[in-house]
């Protein structure tokens, strides 16, 4: 059965308080999560128990941040929709998770999510991590960053195919456009030094020796079309 979203305030953000949405299928989880954010500064306008809920209520409410699971009753639609998510509102998303394991915080990210931090967490640990998503910045718990070293020196998943994140694919797509950097800025909400970060972790991770090398080698790989 379909959870419910809880609109808690779809217009007028308080003043310095982030526009926050919560995404948990677990409604206690949510409430002790929903209580903790808004004790802290943190403005919840929402709050979501399904995937399908949550695509509605972002493009009601257009949060700055979104805290969420990211396991939504399936996993799979839940990391597909974070990525549309990113690319089609520029979403800022904080996991925060049951699942630390080496592959479940490698999927977190690739799909798009800005942060992760587990649910063992302290929670200053949480409010620290969705403070500095919500500011545009990365941030993954120690213990989900040992999670991922574990596993990739255990050759846990497959490497074969170079990893992007949702965001860099956004970019890349737009450089493939003819996109200067300070267009794919505007078009993406970003600054100019932000862009040029992720042209820089694009061009390592392709092995591309410039944009346009980027984009030939990422239309071999099958990643652009």
């Amino acid at each position: 059965m379909r959870a419910a979203a809880t609109v808690l305030r779809t217009a007028g953000a308080t003043r310095d308080r982030v526009r926050t949405v919560v995404a948990d299928p677990h409604p206690i989880a949510a409430s002790g999560l929903v209580g903790c954010l808004a004790e802290n500064g943190f403005d919840v306008c929402g709050v979501v128990g399904d995937v399908h809920s949550l695509n509605a209520l972002v493009e009601l409410a257009r949060p700055a941040l979104i805290v969420m699971e990211t396991d939504l009753g399936d996993r799979q639609e839940s990391l597909a929709a974070i990525t549309t998510l990113v690319v089609r509102y520029s979403s800022r998303i904080l996991a925060f998770n049951a699942d630390i394991s080496g592959k479940g915080v490698h999927s977190a990210l690739e799909s798009g999510c800005l942060g992760v931090v587990p649910r063992a967490a302290p929670v200053a640990d949480l409010l620290a991590g969705a403070r500095a998503v919500a500011a545009g910045e990365s941030h993954v718990h120690p213990l989900a960053m040992a999670a991922v070293l574990r596993a990739t020196r255990s050759d846990t998943w497959d490497r074969t195919r170079p990893v992007l994140t949702a965001r860099e694919f956004s970019v890349l797509a737009l450089i493939a456009e003819g996109c200067s950097n300070g267009a794919v800025a505007s078009r993406l909400g970003l600054s100019s030094a932000t862009v040029k970060t992720h042209v820089e972790r694009i061009l390592r991770r392709l092995s591309a020796d410039d944009r346009a090398h980027a984009v030939a080698i990422a239309m071999r790989l099958g990643l652009l079309h």
